[in-house]
């Protein structure tokens, strides 16, 4: 029997956190979109539990309908730079795994498919390809029906992996380029490109403080 999918709590709660820093008629908008049901259930749960899918996807949905695109991506990227961050739901691993990077940009980034097994369960599979030198491939595969029928986990998918790229680059003369490179529904796969780059000369000195 297949496991129905589900989510840990905590991740859920920082993705409802990230609403208060929406502009407020979004703010407003979204958390009057969210049914009290699922908000409860995701405010009064423990970050390591595991909660079903509905209330999550409820969540992401919400705040789309009231975001576009571009915003949409950036609350995800908030969120992940969060849940990083020291005292953040995933700090502690994330600053575990930093110790352990070597001179690969990519280090932190093979992270994903186990952290996703700890992030999501029921939710399909996620694996790397190697795509050249200078990328690789985030693959999402055999996802159920409960997080198609829209773009907010892909979009997520997308802010959420900028993110991480940035932890793993971060103080490296590198920029960190995410795109979502195709979706089929049908096959139920959605495939994510992960570039870095060297950083132009002038925008590294700018980011030391030096002039131009």
């Amino acid at each position: 029997m297949r496991r129905p999918p589900e989510v840990r709590a905590g991740w859920s709660k920082t993705l409802l956190g990230g609403v208060d820093a929406l502009p407020e008629s979004a703010r407003h908008a979204a958390l009057a979109a969210l049914g009290p049901e699922s908000r409860k259930l995701i405010e009064s749960s423990i970050n390591l539990r595991w909660i079903a899918i509905k209330p999550h996807m409820e969540l992401l949905r919400s705040v789309r309908a009231h975001l576009p695109e571009e915003a949409y991506v950036a609350y995800f990227a908030r969120a992940m730079r969060s849940a990083l961050g020291t005292g953040g739901v995933f700090g502690k691993a994330a600053a575990a795994a930093l110790r352990w990077l070597t001179d690969d940009p990519f280090a932190v980034l093979r992270y994903v498919p186990t952290s996703a097994a700890y992030i999501f369960r029921g939710v399909g599979t996620i694996a790397l390809e190697e795509a050249g030198p200078d990328a690789l491939r985030v693959v999402h595969t055999g996802w159920p029906p409960a997080l198609g029928g829209g773009d907010e986990f892909w979009l997520g998918w997308l802010g959420s992996l900028e993110a991480v790229m940035e932890a793993g680059i971060a103080g490296r003369p590198l920029e960190a380029h995410v795109r979502l490179e195709s979706v089929d529904e049908a096959a139920a796969r959605a495939v994510f490109r992960c570039e870095v780059a060297r950083a132009p000369l002038k925008a590294r000195r700018g980011a030391r403080g030096c002039a131009p």
